[in-house]
């Protein structure tokens, strides 16, 4: 559904022996729609390289329904919940 790009402009990041890298990177937004969704990552580095899936699990609960409108079923809307506004209506 979506990367986070770890690499920097200055290259691979360099490690000594018994050295641990830790990187902490936020997310300032992301709208899923509600669901159960997995978390894993991408290492290429050392002695490791490939996918490392199901490392967490995220459980999105549902959004609080403003107005009268119902949202769909959530197996309707696809991943990402658009923020939207309707610009104009016309009927000729």
């Amino acid at each position: 559904m979506a990367i986070i790009d770890l690499r920097r402009d200055e290259g691979p990041y360099s490690l000594a022996d018994g050295n641990v890298l830790i990187i902490e990177a936020g997310v300032d937004r992301l709208d899923v729609v509600e669901g159960e969704y997995q978390v894993g990552i991408y290492v290429q580095g050392g002695g490791a390289r490939g996918d490392f899936y199901d490392l967490a699990r995220l459980e999105i609960l549902p959004a609080k329904v403003n107005g009268s409108i119902v949202p769909y079923n959530a197996v309707h809307r696809g991943f990402i919940e658009l923020t939207h506004r309707i610009v104009d209506v016309s009927i000729h």
